[in-house]
């Protein structure tokens, strides 16, 4: 792309053929590149659609915004209204990463994340529905086989090798679901959708409500959801992800770890308590991609000390809690099994702390 100052007659020939393609009703991609202020008001490069802005604020606001955002580029005043319009390029105002530059303050009516998270669980019981969703889940998603592990052990790896200091209580014992089928984009889509009717119009799915799947949260703060490329971390308190959570309307990250496979090396702490656990691998050699066949939902219990700064549960699981849980996962997955129209396997594991892998 284009990074020095085009001369007159450059900018003329680019903007004829912009015309050119507008009238022919051409569709402009994203990629597309268009003529965008560079230097002097006259000067032009060129830049991606996707980055181009039309002018619409004035030049002490314009002054502001580009000491802070270099990534946005102003289309050149010599395209006329019809190409702007072909192009559907947004006005400046509406890409302003701090829009209290022009007086606007995002300023809504919201409810808070963990109080619905909350409300939600009153309809829930504990131990029973804790199982039930996690095993419906898996039948929604086609699953033959699904997995439980109370894994007891506590992780040590330094808070320099996490994504997050704040993952360090993360580490300690966890409840771990396993099913040998991978989450659609859908699935990723639905699951972030608290309070959501995600499989109403789904007559072959046992989980009606999309609701369910936050059952989770009577014993964890802090699920996390690894399948195919990605691995999604909730943190409705935003205690846990405070260095990638910006807003608490959308506490959680996505990491594409087939893409950006440098995380893994980056935190190798991060992913040592996945190592082996149901097949998964994060050991993998250089130049190879990670992708993990199935899903696999981490569920670390929740600490006496994350008890006490929750605003979803003030309720903390030690030993005897946790072997109360798997008590409770023996009686009830007799009955639901059942009513499982996929499932060939129903498997539970127990590690203790110094137990080898499932």
């Amino acid at each position: 792309m284009n990074t020095g100052c085009g001369s007159p007659s450059e900018l003329k020939t680019v903007i004829s053929i912009l015309d050119w393609m507008r009238r022919n009703n051409f569709s402009p991609k994203s990629d597309l590149p268009v003529p965008v202020r560079k230097g002097t008001q006259d000067g032009f490069c060129l830049k991606p659609c996707s980055k181009a802005v039309l002018c619409d604020l004035d030049k002490g606001t314009m002054e502001a915004f580009n000491k802070c955002d270099e990534n946005i580029h102003i289309l050149h005043k010599d395209i006329s209204i019809a190409i702007i319009e072909w192009l559907d390029v947004p006005p400046l105002s509406s890409k302003m990463l701090q829009p209290e530059l022009i007086g606007i303050e995002q300023y809504g009516q919201v409810e808070p994340i963990v109080l619905r998270i909350k409300n939600i669980l009153k309809e829930y019981d504990q131990e029973h529905d804790l199982l039930k969703e996690m095993l419906q889940n898996a039948e929604d998603a086609g699953s033959t086989v699904c997995s439980f592990l109370v894994d007891m052990r506590q992780h040590k790896d330094s808070p320099e090798s996490l994504i997050d200091p704040g993952m360090a209580s993360c580490h300690g014992p966890a409840l771990w679901s396993y099913n040998n089928e991978c989450f659609t984009d859908e699935d990723f889509h639905n699951i972030t959708r608290i309070g959501t009717a995600s499989k109403e119009k789904q007559v072959d799915k046992i989980g009606k409500f999309g609701l369910g799947f936050n059952s989770v949260y009577h014993i964890t703060d802090v699920p996390s959801i690894l399948s195919g490329k990605y691995l999604l971390i909730f943190d409705p308190n935003v205690t846990h992800l405070k260095k990638y959570i910006h807003s608490v309307t959308n506490p959680g990250i996505k990491l594409n770890l087939y893409e950006h496979r440098r995380l893994i090396q980056k935190f190798p702490g991060q992913f040592n308590p996945y190592n082996g656990i149901f097949g998964c691998n994060f050991k993998i050699s250089t130049g190879e991609n990670f992708y993990y066949e199935g899903t696999l939902i981490k569920l670390p219990f929740r600490t006496p000390e994350e008890a006490a700064v929750s605003g979803i549960s003030s309720k903390y699981y030690n030993q005897k809690h946790i072997m109360a849980l798997v008590d409770s996962f023996k009686q009830t997955s007799k009955d639901l099994i059942i009513f499982l129209k996929n499932r060939a396997k129903l498997l539970v594991f127990m590690m203790k702390k110094k137990d080898g892998f499932p």
